[in-house]
């Protein structure tokens, strides 16, 4: 009776065999030969198939038998075939903040991707908000850390405390602060130390003090930076960061924003309360703050009104303090009934899918998660030509217009609205683009291979 071989403890299963377990037998003595020594069995059965551990482990082994007992074995790769695997977890990713925000949205599709992959993961943040009740409802086990506010010099030791409790092998940061407090803990806790950088660094203000000092502190440490966009890779060089910092996309749920037919489109405009007789939607999804300059977008869209050819309106997807000002700024400018503010949404994905084209007017961005999203979804991109953006939206892909600059934005929504054919043509391209480069799964493998050369 034929007898499976057993790899570190586990049976092997013969794939491709019928229930008997028989396979092509040759007749003929064997000789199988090692890299390092030859193996010589007289009367031996040869027989040649594959083994599979489990859904991740596959070796292709050339086994020599004689009768059912196996006395040689041979990998493709013979070196690894009988190497034991290291597991990777587990993995703690830090935040300071709950969102919403694209920064937030990041780790939550990173640890559902690891969960999903079986990788032990935490989350651990200083504020409870948007992701933590995303973490709960995706069952991700989480920590809540209380700081005293800036410069806590009590918060690296008792983020170390956890990491060792939970006993944790790489610390995964995000944002300026989280990076540079990560980075003092990790040394505490005698573990490695993997950064990303969302764009902090574009824009520093007194809660981003002594900016240059944390990322040499950072450096020094051995903290290993990724940036979200070449543009932060570049300004973490100038403020004394080595070695190069790695670039690496933000991941988006590519799944989620898929376009929906012509029919399904006009039921969802109904239901979100856009006129009937609107026939291009243009969206904008980001908090209402200065830095969004929301201002130029409302101008710009006023502008385009009076100038194209067909009747579009603009929806706005988030709030914040600027909201009151812009609203007044609509009345003013007369495009109240075509500007729909639709409040912040957990899930804007039906308001992705109801629209055709997206505007961002951010005055600084690093790598927006807004604009992946659109893509993804199929949208025509409208953006300001900030940060990281340009090598995002290249001329096969989106529309770019000068920041600030709502003359320049009216006339590139009147271009998309007079040659829609090409606008979609370049839609296509981008959301070909990111479905490729952007999905949590081709993301998190990036991040995997980094926290697999960090781990001593």
């Amino acid at each position: 009776m034929f007898a499976a071989p057993r790899i570190y403890g586990r049976t092997a299963t013969p794939l491709g065999m019928g229930n008997s377990g028989s396979s092509n037998l040759a007749n003929k003595k064997r000789r199988l030969h090692w890299p390092s020594r030859n193996f010589h069995k007289e009367f031996a059965k040869p027989l040649r198939c594959s083994y599979a551990l489990g859904s991740a482990e596959t070796f292709r082994l050339e086994t020599l038998y004689s009768g059912d007992q196996i006395v040689a074995a041979q990998s493709l790769n013979p070196y690894q075939a009988f190497e034991k695997k290291k597991p990777l977890g587990p993995i703690a990713l830090f935040i300071e903040t709950g969102g919403p925000g694209g920064a937030e949205k990041v780790v939550f599709h990173l640890a559902c991707e690891y969960k999903h992959q079986g990788i032990e993961v935490v989350v651990i943040t200083l504020r409870e908000g948007w992701l933590t009740e995303s973490l709960d409802e995706a069952r991700i086990p989480r920590e809540l850390l209380t700081s005293t506010g800036s410069l806590d010099v009590g918060l690296p030791f008792r983020l170390a405390k956890i990491l060792r409790k939970r006993g944790v092998k790489i610390l995964h940061s995000h944002l300026l602060d989280s990076n540079f407090y990560g980075a003092l803990a990790a040394r505490i806790a005698g573990i490695a130390h993997v950064g990303t950088e969302h764009g902090d660094v574009h824009h520093p203000s007194i809660k981003k003090r002594f900016l240059s000092t944390k990322i040499r502190v950072m450096s020094a440490l051995g903290t290993r930076l990724i940036a979200v966009s070449q543009f932060s890779a570049d300004r973490l060089k100038e403020l004394g960061y080595r070695p190069t910092p790695l670039v690496i996309t933000n991941p988006i749920d590519t799944a989620t924003f898929i376009p929906v037919d012509s029919a399904a489109q006009k039921d969802l405009r109904l239901s979100l309360g856009i006129p009937n007789d609107v026939e291009w939607v243009w969206l904008h999804v980001a908090n209402l703050r200065p830095v969004k300059d929301q201002a130029t977008l409302i101008r710009g869209f006023a502008r385009s009104s009076l100038e194209g050819p067909i009747k579009q309106c603009l929806v706005i997807v988030g709030d914040g303090g600027q909201k009151e000002s812009l609203v007044k700024l609509t009345q003013e400018l007369g495009v109240t009934e075509t500007v729909i503010f639709a409040g912040f949404q957990s899930d804007p994905t039906c308001y992705f899918q109801a629209a055709d084209g997206f505007i961002l007017s951010s005055l600084s961005e690093a790598l927006p998660l807004s604009i992946l999203e659109a893509a993804a979804a199929g949208l025509v991109v409208i953006s300001s030509s900030v940060g990281g953006v340009p090598a995002l939206v290249s001329k096969d892909r989106g529309f770019l217009f000068p920041r600030a600059n709502d003359e320049a934005l009216a006339k590139r929504i009147v271009e998309v609205m007079k040659d829609k054919t090409t606008a979609r043509r370049m839609s296509k391209s981008f959301q070909d683009f990111v479905l490729e480069t952007c999905s949590p799964q081709a993301v998190a493998k990036q991040h995997l291979e980094i926290y697999a050369g960090e781990i001593k």
